[in-house]
């Protein structure tokens, strides 16, 4: 029971350092974007497309993480619920 406790409550921390990554990583692209000096149109455009690319890049992977991290919590919440439910049937099997 402990160490279900233990997984569900790391799966939490695992999601919420996940979500502050999606959120900051989220936060740098709009920066960048946003305070980029133009050079020349052309130049300026086609950096913009990459350094987009980058960003958009590290905002799906920091989002397939959350997703993971969310996967874990669902799991460990499960797996806690099916833990409680057996310690009831046991308990409930012994009174009798």
């Amino acid at each position: 029971m402990q160490a279900a406790e233990e997984t569900w409550r790391q799966a939490i921390e695992d999601e919420n350092a996940a979500s502050a990554s999606v959120v900051e990583v989220e936060r740098a692209l709009q920066q960048i974007l946003q305070h980029r000096l133009p050079s020349s149109p052309t130049v300026d455009n086609a950096m913009r497309r990459s350094e987009y690319e980058r960003m958009q890049l590290a905002t799906d992977e920091a989002g397939a993480i959350f997703n993971l991290a969310q996967c874990k919590v669902i799991k460990a919440e499960l797996d806690h619920r099916r833990a409680e439910h057996e310690q009831r049937v046991r308990a409930s099997l012994l009174d009798n």
